[in-house]
């Protein structure tokens, strides 16, 4: 586990993206297989915040831009601001991207989307393919590790509640590589929003 944490805090964000993406990737997998064999076919739809925002249109570009608009805000934003806060060692942008993954693999294994499927998804590489989540998820993971030292604030630990400031808006600076995957992951999570903008379209006719 030391290890692991050395690889999530590298200094170089391809590092700590490579060993975040793999981490929230077997997260990811183990929820997908519990759940699909575990709970009950539908039981988070309509029960989660994203699913009752008006994203749907008559038209392909207005829903991608939707659907864009939602998850650069709440999704990649979310994840950078979080990171402005660390505990102990872990920016918070962290467990927000690990969420996501746990809760992608609960929506696939129990069919609990806004527009459902005709049935759930067993687990398998052909449908993360094919479909957007596993994409979009990979944007914000792609956020949350290259603004990993964007910090502001420190906690010295979940059960210590006393907060410092160890940094400062002024003093932002990304470096190439870090400023080359942001640019990355936006580019990624616009063409797998304009995919699930087609694709919504598709389903409904």
């Amino acid at each position: 586990m030391r290890n692991v944490s050395q690889w999530l805090h590298s200094d170089k964000v391809l590092v700590r993206l490579l060993a975040l993406w793999l981490f929230c990737a077997l997260l990811f997998t183990v929820s997908w297989t519990t759940s699909y064999y575990l709970l009950p076919e539908g039981v988070l739809r309509g029960k989660l915040l994203g699913q009752h925002i008006p994203v749907v249109t008559s038209h392909e570009g207005t829903t991608f831009l939707r659907v864009f608009g939602v998850n650069l805000v709440a999704g990649c934003g979310l994840v950078a601001l979080a990171n402005l806060c660390q505990v102990g060692n872990t920016s918070l942008g962290y467990p927000i991207v690990m969420y996501h993954a746990v809760l992608y693999g609960v929506l696939l294994g129990t069919n609990s989307f806004g527009i459902p499927a005709p049935a759930r998804f067993a687990p398998s590489l052909t449908t993360v393919l094919s479909r957007s989540g596993a994409f979009e998820i990979s944007a914000y993971i792609a956020i949350a590790a290259a603004t990993r030292r964007l910090v502001v604030w420190r906690q010295p630990s979940w059960l210590d509640w006393h907060t410092e400031q160890v940094g400062s808006w002024r003093k932002w600076r990304l470096d190439r590589a870090e400023t080359a995957v942001i640019a990355g992951a936006i580019l990624l999570l616009a063409a797998a929003n304009c995919r699930e903008a087609v694709h919504i379209q598709q389903v409904l006719g």
